[in-house]
C-alpha cells in the first residue's frame, strides 16, 4: 500500500508533494523466500528517493523520513548512509528487527564487524564472490579504515561478472549525490546537500571504487530468511 504525502519544511519553507511512502507490507519468514523480502526492502528504499538533507547532516526535506531516521538512531550532525540502510531494513522487515538490532549500526564498518561476528543469523558478510540484488555494500575509506560508506544494491545490469570479474549494478544510497534529476526539492542548483540517490557501480569486492575513488569495496552483507550456517 502506498500513500502520497504533502510536507512543509520550516527550514526551506518549501512544500514537498507527491512523495510516496510505502505501507507496512508483511515480510515472509518462510525459509528460502528471500526474493519477496528483498523486494520489500527495495520498495521501501525507493519510496524515499530524492529526499535531501538540509544543511550539513542537520535535517531532511521529508518529516516522515526524518522521524524514521531518528527512530533508527540518527541525530543532527551524524553522517547518515548507514542509518539509512538500518532504517530501511527494520521498517521493510519488522519481524526481523530483533536480529537486525544486534548487527545494524550507524557506522558502515560496524555493520560489517557485527555481521562477521555472527550477531544476527539472518545476515552474513562476504569478502569475495558475487554481488547480488539486495546486498548491503560496505565501502571502507583508504585513509581512515574506521570510516566508509554503504548502500543497497537495487539492480544488477548483468547477473554475471565481466571478464575482469566486475559486476555492474545500481545501488540506492543515503548521504549520496550522483543524479541531479533524482530530487524532490530542486536544491541541487543552489547547494551541495546529499540525498537518497541511485548510484551506478562497476566493481568487484576488494577493488577501489571508480566513483568513490578514496574508498574500497571491502565486502557485502547479505540477508536471508534462512539462518546462515556458520562453520
Amino acid at each position: 500500500m502506498e500513500t502520497k504525502a504533502i510536507f512543509a519544511n520550516s527550514f526551506t519553507n518549501k512544500v514537498i508533494t507527491n512523495i510516496k511512502i510505502s505501507g507496512n507490507e508483511t515480510a515472509s519468514k518462510k525459509d528460502g523466500d528471500d526474493d519477496k523480502n528483498i523486494d520489500l526492502v527495495l520498495d521501501k528504499a525507493r519510496s524515499f528517493l530524492g529526499i535531501e538533507e538540509i544543511g550539513d547532516n542537520v535535517s531532511f526535506t521529508n518529516e516522515v523520513f526524518e522521524g524514521l531516521m531518528r527512530k533508527a538512531g540518527w541525530y543532527e550532525g551524524l553522517e547518515w548512509c548507514a542509518f539509512f540502510v538500518k532504517m530501511i531494513f527494520i521498517n521493510a522487515l519488522p519481524s526481523y528487527k530483533p536480529c537486525f538490532d544486534k548487527a545494524f549500526s550507524g557506522a558502515s564498518q560496524k555493520i560489517f564487524k557485527y555481521t562477521k561476528a555472527q550477531l544476527c543469523d539472518n545476515l552474513k558478510a562476504f569478502t569475495s564472490g558475487p554481488i547480488k540484488k539486495g546486498d548491503i555494500l560496505i565501502f571502507q575509506n583508504l585513509a581512515n579504515k574506521s570510516k566508509g560508506h554503504t548502500g543497497i544494491v537495487s539492480k544488477l545490469w548483468n547477473p554475471n561478472p565481466d571478464k575482469n570479474g566486475r559486476y555492474s549494478f545500481t545501488s540506492i544510497e543515503g548521504n549520496a549525490r550522483y543524479d541531479p534529476k533524482v530530487t524532490t526539492s530542486k536544491l541541487e542548483s543552489k547547494t551541495k546537500e546529499e540525498l537518497v540517490d541511485y548510484v551506478p557501480h562497476t566493481i568487484k569486492i576488494g577493488e577501489i571504487s571508480s566513483y568513490y575513488t578514496e574508498k574500497r569495496l571491502i565486502g557485502v552483507v547479505r540477508f536471508s530468511t534462512t539462518k546462515w550456517k556458520y562453520p
